[in-house]
């Protein structure tokens, strides 16, 4: 829960960094990490993905990750890409901010009223989902996987 909370006040000037449309592309033109976000219940708003290079701060501390993303919606679907990314070990936290607020709106003990989600679906138990439980390999060229946010 505290997860959610710290995320929500980390993102408003973390996630300056540009902005990209989402749109669908040929995974084998691309180089890097491409992270497909499913589940997506409208188009309204962005999408925010974070990727970390170590369990330092992931999911809550956006400022320790490695880099940032922030994709429009368009017709249900995100993607957030991560290019020039040398191998090694990543994981992702995703949330989509429905009302383009540029915080993770969360009720009054921390969960979520948008969707959030993680690499692998690593799930949140009592906190958010463990670097473990979300990490995987990179290799080049491309790394391609779809998260699902709930």
């Amino acid at each position: 829960m505290r997860f959610l909370v710290t995320l929500s006040i980390c993102t408003v000037g973390v996630f300056a960094i540009g902005s990209s449309a989402a749109a669908a592309s040929d995974a084998n033109e691309l180089s890097g990490i491409v992270i497909d976000v499913a589940n997506l219940q409208s188009s309204r708003g962005e999408v925010y993905c974070t990727l970390y290079r170590s369990a330092k701060g992931f999911p809550t501390e956006p400022r320790n990750s490695f880099k940032q993303a922030r994709v429009r919606v368009v017709r249900k679907k995100a993607q957030c890409r991560f290019p020039s990314v040398k191998p090694g070990r990543y994981a992702v936290a995703v949330w989509h901010d429905e009302d383009g607020d540029q915080e993770l709106d969360s009720n009054w003990i921390g969960i979520p009223k948008e969707p959030v989600g993680a690499s692998n679906d690593a799930e949140a138990s009592f906190g958010p989902p463990s670097f473990d439980d979300a990490v995987f390999d990179f290799r080049a060229p491309v790394f391609r996987q779809t998260v699902r946010v709930e």
